[in-house]
């Protein structure tokens, strides 16, 4: 399970998708792109939005650690990401890092 958290400083139309990259060892990679449950034309400024979706790691993804790299996206345009707390490159933030074993 992973739980998205996310605090609200502009409304947005509900075209737009949240991507969720997990980056690894040798360039693997799996995702979890996704609407959220909550349309984004229903999030107001100042809100908390939080929810969880189950994520299913691929068999064939090596062991070791991968860095959660997100945004915000609309068919081939990302939200401008900005964070003055973790890393941001290329319209994403790092948000976690987890362990596949």
């Amino acid at each position: 399970a992973i739980t998205y958290t996310f605090e609200v400083k502009e409304g947005l139309g509900d075209d737009w998708r949240v991507f969720a990259h997990f980056e690894g060892p040798g360039k693997g990679r799996f995702s979890d792109d996704h609407a959220p449950n909550r349309p984004f034309s229903w999030w107001k400024k100042g809100q908390y939005i939080r929810y969880t979706r189950h994520l299913r790691v691929p068999a064939s993804t090596k062991p070791g650690s991968y860095d959660l790299w997100m945004g915000i996206y609309r068919r081939n345009t990302r939200l401008e990401a900005r964070s003055e707390s973790v890393p941001v490159e290329d319209d994403r933030v790092k948000a976690a890092t987890i362990q596949v074993k």
